[in-house]
């Protein structure tokens, strides 16, 4: 049992003096040192049965809500219950937030009597925060031993980047009119995608009729608008250990883009470092996409990944895009040229640079949003449609 390997100093205080005396009186013949001995020996006995009781209070721990934006408001509340038939007496419970002890005083309850705590979250910054687990520490009064036992399980709170809605990019930035189609394009009259059943509604010119002959039921063509640009965003992962201000806002940066492009139903891609948080074949919900981006590390393996090799991969996993878009900052326009000739030899490219100051940067070949911060990026970003 877990009790057993949590004396405190003072135990080891006590039980180091009385096998010290128990030695001396061995060798000494000194009945005093016996006793003293053995006293050690009881009290370290006696304290055993107090980290043994299980309280009856019982501790339940609720978020609300428990996915929000940076710097908006998360609470959470600590309901403790008696659930025994006596007076509860008075505890400090040690609730985790984000590794972080808070000590939670509760009062005395009656037996079925409950009382609620409520405590503000940190959001404050991106990320994935634990919270809990809630322990309580039982122990004897002599304060020999300590057992904390965790009452409630651990929950987590997804702080999610800061976004802002962004137009959309024009036709113009289409790689190609007879491009690729995909299921989750939009329905339309430009592209030729598959033959499937006719559904109420559908335009009676576009029944196949050898294949409604050959099935045996209705059949038509199916149509995509492929028109729309698809874009791949991705975020330089080395930002994040040369300015990590920088790297949150460049993830915001790719939160607002691929936030909008989901919202209109259009194709995106985003990749931070060498970690892909979205991708044109792997749709994902609003919640999943910003739960992805919340919980990319600044600190692990995907930030070591070089920008060049970012783009690379971009371009092997993510063929069929139209748009690149690179995130980065502290690069100068000589660098960037080189780093993003492959994408240009692809389709079009935006370089979003992050000011930090005088270190604007301009590509002969490609649009260049200099920027300071989300506002500054949603207004020049907005004027490129």
């Amino acid at each position: 049992m877990r009790w057993l390997s949590i004396p405190t100093n003072t135990a080891w205080v006590l039980a180091c003096s009385g096998l010290a005396a128990f030695v001396a009186g061995w060798q000494l013949g000194w009945v005093e040192l016996f006793v003293f001995a053995a006293a050690c020996l009881v009290a370290l006995v006696i304290a055993v049965p107090f980290v043994l009781w299980r309280s009856n209070v019982v501790l339940e721990r609720s978020i609300s809500p428990d996915r929000v934006m940076v710097g908006e408001r998360a609470l959470a509340e600590l309901r403790a219950t008696n659930a025994g038939s006596r007076t509860s007496a008075a505890l400090v419970v040690s609730e985790q937030v984000d590794g972080v002890a808070t000590p939670i005083e509760i009062p005395s309850l009656r037996s079925g009597q409950a009382t609620e705590f409520l405590y503000g979250l940190p959001t404050g910054r991106r990320g994935v925060y634990e919270i809990g687990p809630a322990t309580i520490s039982r122990g004897d009064p002599l304060g020999l031993l300590r057992r904390p036992v965790s009452e409630t399980s651990v929950e987590q709170l997804w702080v999610h980047p800061r976004w802002a809605a962004v137009a959309p990019l024009r036709a113009g930035f289409a790689k190609d009119l007879e491009g690729p189609t995909f299921d989750t394009s939009p329905a339309g009259d430009v592209a030729f995608h598959t033959i499937r059943e006719y559904q109420p509604g559908d335009d009676v010119r576009h029944v196949h009729w050898m294949s409604s002959a050959r099935v045996g039921q209705l059949m038509v063509r199916h149509y995509v608008d492929n028109r729309r640009p698809q874009v791949s965003v991705i975020v330089d992962g080395e930002l994040a250990h040369r300015d990590r201000d920088r790297f949150e806002l460049a993830i915001e940066i790719a939160a607002s883009i691929a936030m909008s492009a989901l919202y209109r139903d259009m194709p995106i891609a985003c990749r931070i470092g060498g970690e892909s948080v979205a991708g044109f074949t792997a749709t994902k919900t609003a919640e999943q996409l910003l739960d992805a981006l919340a919980s990319v590390d600044a600190t692990g393996p995907a930030t070591a990944v070089s920008l060049r090799a970012s783009i690379e991969q971009s371009i092997q996993t993510q063929a069929a895009s139209s748009v690149g878009v690179v995130v980065t900052s502290g690069v100068s326009s000589l660098d960037l040229v080189a780093l993003t000739e492959p994408l240009r030899r692809r389709g079009h490219v935006i370089v979003v640079n992050l000011l930090r100051g005088d270190d604007a940067v301009a590509l002969p070949y490609a649009r260049t949003l200099n920027v300071a911060n989300l506002a500054g990026f949603v207004a020049a970003w907005d004027q490129l449609g």
